[in-house]
């Protein structure tokens, strides 16, 4: 994103009442290895943190900022059970400026997150890949904003054990792509090498089986 573009969306993030929005420009950029070789996106909720606002990239990856070294391990770890790597997706937060409160405790970010959302759609339309590449959600508050008004929004252990739910349709949500669920709840909830998940890990692969 260019820097007007960024003076743009902040100047409509401080529009928002009581929003912590954070002065900063220095956003975190996407990351991706390989554009040729994307199979999925992954997608977080924005990079606010309370150790580093000078991210190189989305979810702190690289960083050597001790506290947040870890912070996707997780993922990387679903991704792994899923039988996929960090060279085969494009990372990317939903709210790529920076807060002054983390996600869950920012009572204003649903509304951050509709000013974001058709330049994060714009984003990803601008991808070499298909509108079949599905975006992997890593946090549940991205399934509430990102499911279109008027779609039923489904509870996080409805969604993991009903196959049929998923993927969200490309008809049923603001960026028409597929998506699925990827969270890591507390204390590994939804960490996919535990055995209660195992048919939501086929569910996923194939998927992937399907439209390779």
């Amino acid at each position: 994103m260019d820097h007007t573009t960024k003076q743009e969306v902040l100047a409509r993030l401080k529009d928002i009442d009581r929003l912590p929005v954070s002065d900063t420009l220095n956003w975190p950029n996407a990351y991706c290895k390989d554009p040729s070789n994307i199979k999925a996106i992954v997608l977080g909720c924005d990079p606010s943190n309370t150790h580093d606002k000078e991210l190189k990239y989305a979810f702190g990856i690289e960083t050597e900022t001790p506290l947040l070294k870890g912070f996707f391990a997780g993922i990387l770890k679903n991704l792994a059970v899923i039988g996929m790597s960090l060279n085969d997706v494009y990372v990317q937060n939903l709210c790529q400026n920076y807060f002054e409160e983390e996600t869950s405790k920012n009572k204003s970010w649903n509304k951050a997150a509709a000013v974001w959302i058709p330049y994060l759609k714009a984003e990803l339309d601008q991808l070499p890949i298909s509108k079949i590449v599905p975006v992997f959600l890593t946090a549940a508050p991205l399934y509430q904003v990102l499911t279109a008004d008027g779609i039923k929004k489904i509870k996080p252990r409805e969604l993991y054990t009903k196959p049929e739910l998923l993927p969200v349709k490309v008809s049923d949500n603001y960026l028409e792509r597929p998506l699925f669920p990827l969270y890591r709840g507390g204390r590994g909830a939804y960490q996919l090498d535990r055995e209660e998940w195992s048919l939501y890990v086929k569910n996923i692969q194939s998927y992937f089986s399907h439209n390779s």
